[in-house]
């Protein structure tokens, strides 16, 4: 660019570039590296939502070598159909069994173990092509224990954050883990330090009948997912500021319905939480207003593809449309397929993805510079 530019017309124009142009752009001069590698500029990326590249990326298991794959699609907005690419995540190569911890601002995280049978996390952007390892501690995973991770990244620090929760199947039996039932710990990648939190000891994480699901999305500084308390469906929910965890009171309608067969799952729209309620033939979308907590709104009823039962509702593109696992009807047992919707929620395409029946899951992000 010419030198008789000025400097903050530049700044403007780079405000305006892709993630994947900032990255080559700043090898263009030492000024304009400094820019985009500052604090501010990666914040300000962030605010730019609505014009940044969304992705998915799917997660299953393939039925012939049982092994896990995944697949990046682009999310264009104005096309009804997805192209997925198988891809390799090389940051995974040494842990084993990886699962997805969550995905936040553009960060996806991952969790696994390595040879000496610990486990580790390693948090990785893949617009950037950077991966940040995390040591885990110790990961409770038997017949009287469970551990649940959850990741997001702090509205005010852009500090991503990893939340492990270990809890104690019989509540008359806590002693393995200091008497309390519960036991929350906070990783931050700035403090590169893991810490107990006093979320343990809440009262919302309190009855013999609580149990998590390990699907989560993060929403303007809340980590949310579901679970159960007793037989009431519920939906917990961790500040990352304050390091305090709540629930979120969900319509009648949506407290009970696995009495009747009917599961639900979590996505997000936009910067809503999102509901699924569906069975095998239908799902309803139940979003809740962003301004007042616990008031949800049903968006739209769909009826299930003609050539699949709903296996899974995985999520909902940037545009709304949902994402689904269909049952495959081919000659080949427990296998499942991903299809999308198109726009005016009539018909669904698939996107050639198919796998072990009840092992997909979509987990969507879009291109940022955190981790620069």
């Amino acid at each position: 660019m010419s030198d008789h530019i000025p400097f903050h017309i530049q700044v403007n124009i780079i405000k305006m570039l892709p993630v994947k142009s900032l990255i080559r752009s700043r090898s263009v001069s030492k000024a304009w590296k400094a820019l985009i590698d500052s604090s501010e500029f990666v914040a300000h990326t962030l605010t730019r939502r609505s014009n940044q590249q969304h992705h998915l990326m799917v997660r299953y298991i393939d039925v012939l070598d049982r092994e896990i794959k995944y697949v990046l699609v682009a999310d264009d907005d104005n096309d009804d159909t997805l192209l997925p690419q198988q891809h390799e995540i090389e940051p995974l190569n040494q842990i084993e069994g990886s699962t997805v911890a969550g995905t936040s601002d553009g960060l996806l995280c991952f969790y696994g173990t390595v040879d000496s049978g610990l486990y580790k996390a390693v948090i990785w952007n893949p617009s950037i092509r950077k991966a940040v390892d995390v040591p885990m501690p110790n990961m409770l995973q038997n017949y009287q224990y469970d551990t649940f991770v959850r990741f997001g990244v702090r509205q005010d620090t852009l500090d991503p954050m990893i939340v492990t929760m270990t809890f104690n199947h019989d509540w008359n039996d806590c002693n393995g883990i200091d008497t309390v039932p519960w036991k929350v710990e906070v990783f931050t990648l700035s403090s590169r330090t893991w810490r107990r939190t006093l979320c343990s000891s809440s009262d919302v994480l309190r009855g013999d009948g609580v149990r998590f699901e390990r699907s989560q999305v993060v929403i303007g500084g809340f980590i949310y997912w579901l679970g159960l308390d007793e037989v009431d469906n519920t939906v917990f929910s961790f500040d990352m500021v304050t390091e305090e965890c709540t629930r979120v009171i969900l319509p009648e309608c949506l407290k009970y319905p696995r009495i009747y067969g009917n599961k639900l799952s979590i996505s997000k729209l936009r910067d809503s939480l999102a509901i699924f309620d569906y069975d095998e033939t239908d799902f309803e979308v139940w979003v809740m207003e962003p301004v007042v907590a616990s008031s949800f709104t049903k968006l739209y009823s769909i009826t299930a593809p003609n050539d699949g039962n709903i296996n899974t509702v995985l999520g909902l593109r940037n545009n709304g449309a949902p994402i689904l696992e269909i049952e495959d009807d081919n000659e080949i047992s427990n296998q499942g397929s991903v299809a999308v919707s198109d726009r005016d929620l009539k018909h669904f395409n698939s996107i050639g993805v198919r796998g072990l029946s009840f092992t997909f899951e979509a987990h969507f992000y879009m291109e940022t510079l955190l981790l620069l």
